[in-house]
């Protein structure tokens, strides 16, 4: 048998703890009687999908894997599949989503983090000065829950930080993400620390300012290329 990577092996070990499958499932909304008998039909979860009649449902592949079905506006055809972390996504989103490898993983591991499934990684930091608004605040706090969760299976490794992303992962509007990672470039508390190209597009990635990086940031009015650098795609 060959040896599970670290987040499949986290995986699975979350599925085979019926009490902390409850505990994500029931967060997205979804009824603990379809939880714990899958199978049962149950009204859909996915933004945008306000519906009466039951069109969800929970399914588990012969690999273990628990997949949500979503037949909603569907007649007569097979339904949409969801992995769980896709179904939480999509209502940061505000719109039924489908991640690639990177976010899938991203949000997978968020989600086991936030029950208490597993600990982040801790992530250095510096704190923030104390006029930083909520946004700003609230999208620095993201970035170190996104390092935290990536370092589990790629340790160190900077990552990128899209607006569109991180309205949805941080919960706040698109402008106020984009006004926020561009502060925090300003600041010296987020520091481009590379490129990485996927699917033929390249992204800034960014990992965490150090306390030299704000203190050489205080003395400059404004940090040269603020405004340009911020990846649209792809975490």
């Amino acid at each position: 048998m060959t040896e599970k990577r670290p987040l499949a092996e986290a995986i699975f070990r979350w599925l085979a703890d019926q009490n902390a499958v409850i505990e994500a499932l029931t967060r997205l909304g979804i009824p603990q009687r379809a939880i714990i008998e899958i199978g049962n039909g149950f009204c859909c979860v996915l933004p945008g999908h306000d519906e009466r009649r039951p069109s969800a449902a929970l399914y588990r592949g012969d690999n273990g894997l628990i997949l949500y079905a979503c037949w909603h506006g569907r007649s007569g055809t097979g339904p949409d599949w969801y992995f769980p972390a896709e179904v939480l996504a999509s209502q940061a989103y505000g719109k039924a989503v489908k991640l690639n490898r990177p976010e899938l993983a991203a949000w997978t591991l968020r989600q086991l983090v936030e029950i208490g499934f597993l600990a982040p990684a801790p992530v250095p930091y510096v704190d923030l000065p104390a006029g930083a608004t909520q946004a700003v605040s609230k999208v620095y706090e993201g970035f170190r829950l996104l390092l935290g969760c990536k370092w589990l299976h790629t340790p160190g490794a900077p990552s990128a930080f899209s607006w569109r992303f991180a309205s949805a992962w941080c919960d706040v509007t698109y402008r106020l993400a984009g006004d926020a990672i561009k502060y925090l470039l300003g600041s010296g508390h987020l520091l481009p620390a590379g490129k990485q190209t996927r699917r033929g597009r390249e992204l800034t990635v960014f990992l965490p300012g150090t306390v030299r990086d704000v203190t050489i940031r205080k003395v400059k009015t404004v940090f040269p290329g603020a405004r340009e650098i911020h990846a649209e795609d792809d975490n």
